[in-house]
């Protein structure tokens, strides 16, 4: 049964095509790493813990519920600072899906013959995971780029814990804790992230379109041919503001502001119904217009270190939203608007003379990273727990009277200093 249930994944690895010559692991070691793993683990396991089930008394059959999260990696354009949806697999139900943050769920009923070997691997990685520890500590993974990483979900019986794998350390944490991983855990976890992307990019894509159009660094040049523009890049640019004609740019999907000398936006921005991607940090940006939350298609809003005094309520209806920076600036308050930011992974709210925690924030149901330091609040809201996702929240710790509590319910999440 366990060779059946490689061989299954191996077919659905040539369907889906993940062979990548970029990467310095090749198809052949897959191949050869998925005929091991199960006959490796089997084994390790059956030693491993034939003496942890020997003590149970009770041996009932529990009904396990796998969640696996897994971030980075997926194909957008870096160098349009576009951000990435949390992907969200759930492969033990009866109806196994994909969910895209928490606007999309796609059914993956093409892959039933295949998730067995899925869960099979998921399982007894996470059993191999607590075996070196029960506790909720992260694991690193030098095969994964800095930002991927791969979590375990696992429910029994209401008791949730969470493991994750991540390709990034952060070194001068010294409360954290990273565990090191065995050999064939590098190469599992690894290949359990590249499978489980490769679905979702076979599944859904939100990418930049740029096939047949041009990136432009003139408002006028743009508006010559203004339906050919996918991208208009004013960096460094000295104009202290930009046309309403930039609403005639209809294909338009990223505008690059930053480190210019642009103090607004003109409400007709409303018109670039296409734009996924505001790039406007260090620029000279003083007020947004409300129509900015008419961008129904906007992923990432970049507006760090700028000289906001206040965010428009209506950036609250882009549902959307991804990413979403506006840190560094001189907003003292977050719009309770905010809340109905489902989708958003991360949020940076730092060094902002924020004096109270922004309730909506407990709302953000997928936000995975989270920065709040540079403000005079001393304490954050038990409530922060119930962010299942959350991944780490950057704050001042000193300040904060009740980060030993918050630390001690959320052990799956990193507090890291900012002091």
């Amino acid at each position: 049964m366990q060779l059946a249930h490689t061989l299954e994944l191996n077919k659905q690895l040539l369907k889906l095509k993940i062979i990548n010559k970029k990467r310095k692991i090749q198809y052949g070691l897959l191949l050869i790493l998925l005929f091991s793993i199960i006959g490796f683990y089997s084994i390790q396991n059956e030693e491993d813990l034939s003496q942890k089930q020997s003590n149970e008394i009770e041996k009932t059959e529990e009904i396990e519920h796998y969640e696996v999260l897994v971030t980075g990696g997926f194909n957008m354009d870096a160098n349009l600072s576009y951000s990435v949806p949390l992907l969200k697999f759930n492969l033990t139900d009866s109806l196994p899906n994909l969910q895209i943050g928490s606007e999309k769920t796609i059914q993956l009923s093409e892959y039933d013959s295949m998730i067995p070997s899925m869960i099979q691997l998921i399982k007894l990685l996470n059993d191999n995971l607590n075996l070196k520890n029960s506790e909720p500590y992260h694991f690193y993974n030098p095969l994964l780029r800095a930002s991927e990483s791969i979590d375990f979900i696992k429910t029994t019986k209401g008791k949730t814990e969470r493991k994750q794998i991540s390709g990034h350390r952060f070194i001068n944490e010294k409360d954290i804790r990273y565990l090191e991983l065995d050999s064939i855990d590098v190469k599992i976890s690894y290949l359990l992230h590249y499978f489980l992307v490769s679905i979702a990019e076979k599944e859904w894509q939100d990418t930049i379109s740029t096939h047949r159009l041009r990136e432009e660094y003139s408002l006028t040049k743009a508006l010559k041919n203004p339906e050919s523009v996918y991208k208009l890049n004013l960096r460094r640019k000295r104009i202290d503001s930009i046309s309403p004609e930039i609403g005639k740019l209809k294909n338009l999907e990223v505008l690059i502001i930053s480190g210019s000398t642009v103090k607004f936006l003109p409400k007709e921005i409303e018109e670039c119904k296409n734009l996924k991607s505001i790039i406007a940090h260090s620029s000279k940006l003083e007020e947004l217009p409300a129509t900015l939350g008419n961008l129904k298609n906007l992923r990432t809003l970049k507006l760090g270190n700028c000289n906001l005094k206040s965010i428009p309520k209506e950036i609250g209806n882009i549902e959307s939203l991804w990413h979403l920076s506006i840190g560094n600036n001189n907003i003292t308050s977050v719009p309770k608007e905010l809340s109905k930011l489902k989708n958003l992974t991360w949020l940076d709210l730092s060094d902002n003379p924020l004096e109270e925690f922004p309730d909506c924030v407990l709302q953000m149901e997928n936000l995975k990273r989270f920065w709040i330091f540079g403000n005079s609040i001393n304490e954050i809201p038990f409530e922060i727990k119930n962010l299942k996702y959350l991944d780490h929240i950057r704050l001042n710790k000193t300040n904060v009277i009740n980060i030993d509590s918050l630390s001690s319910i959320m052990p799956e999440v990193m507090f890291l200093h900012n002091d």
